[in-house]
């Protein structure tokens, strides 16, 4: 297909099928590292193995690859869904990666300063080439500073297009200094001696081990950690399998890291962390709330802290707790990233009846407060 850059020449090649992502692999992720939508969640790993384990009948594989004349120059990580909205049978177009395992940063790759060309040549292909495939496109938790998604709403409307875009979430975040005293600094005083002393108090305790362990490592510490975050909260057979599959195919990147704190043998605390680029990602956080200290201690603070530690020592540049509004994120971030949702559809009558009866009912409920 051509570009809309005079003298570019663009084409679109759909890969539906598993062992077509599976020889995207290096390719795929020698172009993330080139774009600025550059995170963990859109690695080939992260994105194949979430694949493998959650896609089925009623949700199939349509990433759409772009090369510019023989060099791949995007990658747009989709699928399609079925299923129904408001009494309608609907095709949709989303992210690989939701909802489940709870991806941030979702985006399309592009290479640097072929964001906008990238947004039309897709533009062009979902509305001309390939309009009977799909019925509504919607691309959650978007970072709000994306390239991508400012050319491609700015496509949509120039074309008359209608484009619903809200807010995603936010994901608070800390930058961390060169030492740890020199973030403990940062503190009011207050909270700075009740941490030390709530450490202190643990840490006397002779049966208290503090373990953390990256890369291949990590493995031993996932099952127990695992076995606690299932405790606390609900655990799929298939987000474990995510996660186990995950971790055997990153081993020997170093990406994923588990924090510990046990005692008696017993794991009663836990992180699991996503390590890359300079950044550590709170991924997934359990703690056993039968444990008992025998004083008030705050066992999340006291875990944060030691990684946080930690990870100033290994010279992390940030830590990321991702989406959520917990109080306790904000309690130890600095700043954060906001997210942006895009929803746009084909123009088809039933489509746009039924969002017309959709929003007639949304008035009524208004109109009857």
């Amino acid at each position: 297909m051509n570009s809309p850059e005079s003298g570019h020449d663009y084409s679109v090649m759909i890969i539906d099928t598993l062992s077509a992502f599976a020889e995207l692999r290096k390719g795929w992720n020698d172009l993330l590292v080139q774009s600025k939508a550059n995170t963990i969640f859109l690695t080939w790993e992260w994105l194949y193995t979430w694949s493998q384990c959650f896609l089925g009948a009623k949700r199939t594989l349509f990433i759409l690859a772009i090369y510019e004349r023989q060099e791949l120059v995007g990658l747009a990580p989709w699928c399609i869904r079925q299923g129904r909205y408001c009494g309608l049978s609907l095709r949709t177009i989303e992210f690989l990666g939701t909802p489940e395992t709870g991806s941030d940063y979702l985006d399309v790759l592009c290479k640097p300063r072929r964001e906008r060309a990238i947004a039309q040549v897709l533009y062009r292909f979902l509305f001309c080439d390939v309009p009977s495939r799909w019925d509504r496109l919607t691309l959650s938790d978007m970072p709000a500073e994306s390239l991508f998604l400012l050319h491609f709403s700015e496509e949509c409307h120039a074309r008359g297009k209608q484009v619903e875009r809200e807010m995603g979430s936010f994901c608070p975040r800390v930058k961390l200094p060169e030492s740890w005293d020199r973030y403990l600094a940062q503190w009011p005083s207050v909270r700075r001696r009740q941490y030390l002393r709530e450490v202190r108090i643990l840490t006397s305790n002779g049966n208290l081990r503090y373990r953390s362990a990256r890369g291949g490592d990590s493995e031993h510490l996932l099952p127990p950690f695992l076995k606690l975050y299932a405790k606390r909260w609900t655990l799929a057979p298939r987000d474990a399998e995510f996660l186990t599959a995950l971790a055997v195919r990153v081993a020997k990147k170093g990406w994923l890291q588990i924090d510990l704190l046990e005692a008696d043998s017993r794991a009663f605390g836990g992180i699991m962390h996503l390590s890359y680029e300079g950044t550590l990602f709170c991924y997934r956080m359990a703690f056993d709330r039968s444990y008992k200290t025998g004083v008030h201690v705050s066992l999340g603070s006291v875990l944060v802290g030691l990684v946080l530690e930690s990870a100033i020592e290994q010279r992390y540049v940030a830590y990321d707790f991702l989406k959520g509004s917990e109080e306790y994120k904000f309690k130890w971030s600095d700043s954060g990233r906001s997210s942006v949702n895009l929803v746009t559809y084909q123009p088809r009558a039933l489509i746009v009846l039924s969002l017309a009866a959709q929003s007639c009912r949304r008035i009524a409920k208004i109109l009857r407060r």
